[in-house]
């Protein structure tokens, strides 16, 4: 399992690194993962695990038709769900549709955003 650690990068270089990341269909843990690897002299646990263009469509297909939870898919393209913006561009660039949701799941989980927005507004304590 991996453990999420928190760097603390200027916000031109964080953007520049999301940049590259998605034009390299890659995620930019993995990017820090690699150079860190490298830097220190460390086999890297895969040589190039990002999946090829076939393998992320086939990817993208199986999430849309809801076969995949969307944290499955984003870590089989190699993207930590984290960054959805990457995972929202790849699904625009092949065309794909989103996975329908029922009326219910959809109203919980607009719930769930409006209080977490709370949240991290201040208007509530807990969430």
């Amino acid at each position: 399992m991996l453990k999420a650690y928190t760097l603390n990068l200027d916000d031109s270089l964080m953007m520049a690194a999301k940049s590259k990341a998605l034009q390299d269909r890659t995620s930019v843990s993995e990017m820090v993962r690699r150079l860190l690897s490298e830097y220190l002299g460390l086999s890297d646990r895969t040589a190039d695990n990002t999946p090829h263009e076939k393998e992320i469509i086939e990817i993208l297909e199986r999430y849309s038709s809801g076969q995949l939870k969307r944290s499955e898919a984003m870590r089989a393209i190699g993207l930590d769900p984290v960054e959805l913006e990457a995972f929202t561009s790849l699904m625009s660039e092949y065309g794909m549709s989103w996975p329908e949701v029922d009326r219910e799941r959809a109203k919980k989980e607009g719930e769930y955003v409006a209080r977490a927005i709370a949240f991290n507004s201040g208007e509530i304590d807990e969430y």
